[in-house]
């Protein structure tokens, strides 16, 4: 059994192992892959929509609504020992991938008319399928992985970490061409005499401000957003084919079965949980976390349940803006500046969070100080993104020579990214030190908190005059 995967001698094996690696990163590309590549591309998709600056927020709450079903489901395995194999549902998931990026790639700026109005009902229905497979991807891959050794899983975190990057190197490529330039202005009759700034341009906008008035020019791009959607349709296409190498080639099987030995090859390997991670005892009832049973509930037990109470309102605090809330008005904020500026913040964040992560990983912290410290950092700056959205189309430093008004929100986005980014992880460290209650709470807290952030500001992005879009005049 193991000399079918080591012909070739140790040399063989270790060229197999490379291989493997090498699969299994490209098998990891694809599972956070559409939902960075759509807000990657926002920047040009707000151009056509006929939501404009509102398509943000719609997109938001969409993604969020897709990410309830794996939340369900999960809550389904924890409870009611619910089992599906997960080979299974990876083909499914990835096959829904590859056909909605295609349909992306076709229809992304198609409408439909809906009471009179347009709509970008394609976009929204392929957003939430993309995002019900990206979601799901976090509950099956490692799972599945869990039969290889180890050292296999730093591929796929290495193949998600691309998952955002590549998209994000796409869409910069692709050149975003919102340019702000002041215009001639003379007097008329009207006013104002308005006159085009000398760039090509496909759908410009004037908007007054408190320094003059401006123009909006949408520039050209180098390629189209078909072009982009097709482009991931095709990395879609090579995660499963990765997926299918590595569990069908008999090389990378012959990998998983040393590992595994055959009495660890049992029916639960085929389950949604990982085998020999968790047993069926486990799963049949709550097990209390250290902290609920270390003093008999005494004064001492009290004090960490008023801990983890205060633990769970900062992760609310921080899902609610991170993950609901400052997405859904990213375009009120970053648009008034350039349309270039909202895909480099935007970006930055994609590569901002991974590298937040690598760094907490080699230096892991768990202090409540540290949360509370970072989740009060994370809600300043969004108050701050948040008056600059309610400023907009003419926010502060909008005309300021030398790009101070970019520099500033770039600041404050990256800095939020961040602070955001650590204030989770080091509660997430929290809750896994205190046991699997708090760790399934913690699902819980980031799901509602995440959802009602984008509900919150769909409502008041779509039906209050509170955020305000630059005017079209084509």
């Amino acid at each position: 059994m193991g000399m079918s995967a080591g012909a070739g001698g140790g040399g063989g094996d270790g060229v197999n192992n490379v291989l493997l690696h090498v699969a299994v990163l490209v098998f990891g590309v694809g599972s956070w892959l559409a939902i960075n590549g759509i807000f990657s591309e926002l920047a040009f998709l707000v151009q056509t929509a006929p939501e404009g600056w509102n398509l943000a927020p719609g997109v938001v709450l969409t993604i969020q609504l897709a990410n309830i079903v794996p939340f369900v489901y999960c809550l389904s395995v924890r409870f009611f020992h619910f089992r599906f194999r997960e080979v299974r549902l990876i083909y499914l998931i990835l096959t829904v991938g590859c056909v909605s990026s295609l349909l992306l790639a076709v229809l992304c700026n198609s409408t439909l008319v809906i009471d009179g109005a347009e709509k970008s009902l394609y976009l929204y229905v392929l957003t939430f399928c993309v995002a019900l497979v990206d979601c799901t991807s976090s509950i099956t891959y490692f799972p599945f992985l869990s039969r290889f050794p180890d050292r296999f899983v730093t591929s796929l975190m290495v193949g998600e970490g691309l998952s955002a990057f590549i998209p994000s190197a796409l869409a910069l490529l692709q050149n975003a061409g919102l340019t702000r330039q002041p215009i001639a202005t003379t007097p008329s009759s009207s006013g104002v005499t308005w006159e085009r700034a000398n760039t090509s341009s496909t759908a410009p906008a004037v908007i007054n401000t408190t320094n003059g008035v401006h123009f909006y020019c949408y520039t050209d791009s180098r390629f189209s957003e078909n072009v982009y959607f097709f482009l991931l349709f095709v990395l879609y296409v090579l995660s499963s084919a990765a997926f299918v190498t590595i569990n069908k080639w008999p090389t990378f099987r012959a990998i998983k079965t040393r590992y595994k030995e055959p009495e660890a090859e049992t029916a639960s390997d085929e389950t949604m949980l990982p085998s020999g991670d968790t047993s069926d005892d486990e799963l049949s009832g709550l097990k209390a976390p250290p902290h609920m049973t270390s003093d008999g509930g005494g004064g001492g037990g009290r004090r960490e349940r008023k801990g983890s109470v205060w633990m769970f309102v900062l992760l609310f605090c921080a899902c609610f803006a991170a993950n609901g809330a400052l997405p859904s008005i990213s375009t009120y904020t970053l648009l008034p500046y350039g349309n270039h500026v909202m895909l480099l913040t935007i970006n930055l964040g994609n590569l901002t969070n991974p590298l937040t992560c690598l760094v907490l990983f080699f230096a892991p912290c768990a202090s409540i100080l540290v949360a509370s410290l970072t989740t009060g950092a994370c809600l300043v700056l969004a108050a701050g993104l948040a008056a600059i959205a309610l400023q907009s189309p003419s926010p502060p430093l909008v005309d300021a020579a030398a790009g101070w008004g970019f520099l500033l929100v770039l600041s404050l986005w990256v800095a939020f990214f961040v602070a955001a980014t650590v204030s989770r992880l080091v509660i997430a460290n929290r809750c896994r030190r205190e046991g699997k209650d708090s760790l399934l709470l913690y699902g819980v807290v980031t799901q509602v908190g995440s959802f009602s952030g984008a509900l919150l500001m769909f409502l008041l992005c779509t039906y209050t005059p509170l955020f305000t879009a630059a005017a079209s005049t084509c």
